[in-house]
């Protein structure tokens, strides 16, 4: 567990939406104590029983993907995909995907979306790529933790915006040691190398990528794309925490 290194910094930077025009803002990062204390709330317990199990598997004429459930953090199923090349040799490099806000693991498979999710799933796969895409809580398939509502779920103009079940923060955290689940069991598989293991976010999944990075030596490299700033000097997902 450590702070980001400047080739991973540089890497997030040149991968996030900003306005250059604007003034950057001065970056408070806690000190090293308080990096200790935010990498203590992302840990996670290892003796939760992972329970995996697949749940169904589909062939097409060049990949394998398979729809799994595992158990997260608070004893949450958290469903994934894991897809990887169907002729060629493994084990392969495997790149984990985390979608944004009102996402879903659903949205890395959709071609020209707002973010272009399927196309980079696809051109991952075609290199020799293994994938690995789960819901954040609240969302996709988790939907049941928000009352069966999209998250920020607004009926109509003049209706009451709904409360969300959860908070930024805490799907943002919850997210981030799931994703550390997910890497356990991955560990398992032999189609994973788990040496040359990446990350890609993106928005909110970007967001995640800078504590997620800091708190798994298991990611190589990060590529966090369309950041939304968090400037807070006493909010645990702050980004600048992280570096």
């Amino acid at each position: 567990m450590t702070r980001l290194s400047i080739p991973t910094i540089l890497l997030l930077i040149l991968s996030c939406g900003a306005n250059w025009a604007q003034t950057p803002k001065e970056l408070h990062p806690v000190d090293e104590d308080g990096f200790n204390i935010l990498m203590r709330i992302l840990e996670i317990d290892p003796n939760i029983p992972l329970d995996p199990r697949i749940t169904e598997k589909k062939e097409n004429e060049t990949t394998i993907r398979e729809k799994i459930v595992f158990r997260g953090v608070q004893g949450r199923l958290v469903p994934a995909y894991f897809e990887y090349p169907k002729d060629a040799t493994g084990p392969f490099p495997l790149v984990l995907m985390l979608h944004g806000w009102s996402g879903s693991k659903d949205s890395w498979s959709e071609e020209n979306n707002y973010h272009s999710g399927g196309n980079v799933k696809n051109g991952l796969l075609e290199k020799g790529f293994a994938v690995f895409a789960f819901d954040s809580p609240t969302h996709g398939d988790r939907i049941a933790e928000n009352d069966y509502a999209p998250v920020n779920h607004y009926p109509g103009p003049e209706a009451e915006g709904r409360t969300n079940l959860m908070t930024l923060q805490e799907i943002v955290l919850g997210t981030v040691r799931d994703a550390q689940r997910g890497l356990d069991y991955l560990s398992t598989r032999p189609e994973v190398d788990m040496d040359r293991v990446g990350l890609i976010g993106y928005s909110m999944g970007g967001w995640e990528s800078f504590p997620l990075t800091a708190a798994e030596p298991r990611i190589k490299v990060t590529a966090a794309c369309v950041t939304p700033a968090r400037m807070d000097a006493y909010n645990p997902i702050g980004s600048e925490h992280y570096i």
